[in-house]
């Protein structure tokens, strides 16, 4: 639409309602706020059978509460459409650790700092009746699903780019299905690093570990598309400056969903150790 100095009232109430349905890409500041976003995580594992149900009606992993986590969201009307979580490397490790600890052990040992992107879900994967797929431009009678998805993955990836950048990382990962991994190869330029296995925090499904340099990304001709898209709309470190922390006092004084979800967890897991002894 072209704005004009002379546009009618019926124009600005048109362009509004334009931006109004436009998402809004943003941090998770508070505790509330991220569980909005793990609810939605577990409510599209749950869905995808990635899952079992739980009372708590949250899915992460111990690794993402973490003063080196941020918890990325799209929202629309208030409410959370998409997610993402990025979290830096540190003293818990990585979440694909359960899975690939000998290869990224590998990328310690060459002095990389590394960030792992995950627990990704988009509204329209529990709305639609065929969720779309990431590789999949042209799914029969979902194709502004698939624009949706696509759109909300490349602009959370984007923070997430940032957030690495602010932490100084050097490397990338993501666990991914296999299906999906043609597309963040072919938008970010994440190659594969290590074989295909299964993932126990969802199921025992298939999972495949994609890695990317970002030195060796960033001397890619062309860029890949997503990754020039990335670069041409920087988002600054201050950004992520009031993000959630997951401060431990925090925590403890206000116990939510999320504590008393990893706390059953672990309860869990202290109580299948003991039967495997």
């Amino acid at each position: 639409m072209t704005i004009t100095a002379g546009g009618t009232l019926n124009d600005l109430r048109e362009i509004r309602s334009q931006l109004d349905r436009l998402p809004r890409f943003r941090v998770a500041q508070t505790l509330a706020e991220v569980a909005a976003s793990w609810r939605m995580v577990y409510e599209v594992y749950l869905k995808s059978g990635l899952i079992h149900p739980n009372p708590y009606l949250v899915h992460t992993t111990p690794h993402h509460v973490s003063a080196n986590t941020a918890v990325l969201q799209s929202t629309r009307h208030g409410e959370v459409e998409a997610t993402l979580t990025a979290v830096v490397d540190g003293p818990l490790g990585l979440p694909m650790d359960s899975v690939y600890q000998r290869e990224l052990d590998e990328l310690r040992l060459q002095g990389r700092r590394i960030t792992e992107y995950g627990l990704f879900a988009h509204v329209r994967q529990i709305t639609d009746a065929e969720p779309p797929i990431l590789n999949e431009s042209s799914c029969p009678g979902s194709a502004s699903s698939f624009a949706r998805v696509h759109a909300s993955v490349i602009n959370l990836m984007r923070l997430a780019f940032y957030f690495a950048l602010s932490s100084n990382s050097t490397d990338f990962i993501v666990g991914v299905h296999p299906r999906h991994a043609r597309f963040y190869n072919r938008s970010f330029g994440f190659e594969q690093y290590g074989p295909l296995r299964t993932c126990p925090t969802v199921n025992h499904r298939p999972v495949v570990l994609l890695h990317a340099n970002l030195q060796q990304c960033l001397h890619r001709s062309p860029l890949p598309h997503a990754l020039d898209y990335c670069i041409n709309h920087p988002v600054s470190a201050e950004t992520f400056a009031d993000r959630c922390d997951f401060n431990p006092r925090e925590m403890a004084a206000s116990p939510t969903r999320i504590s008393n979800y990893l706390r059953e967890k672990q309860d869990q897991n202290v109580m299948a150790s003991l039967n495997a002894g």
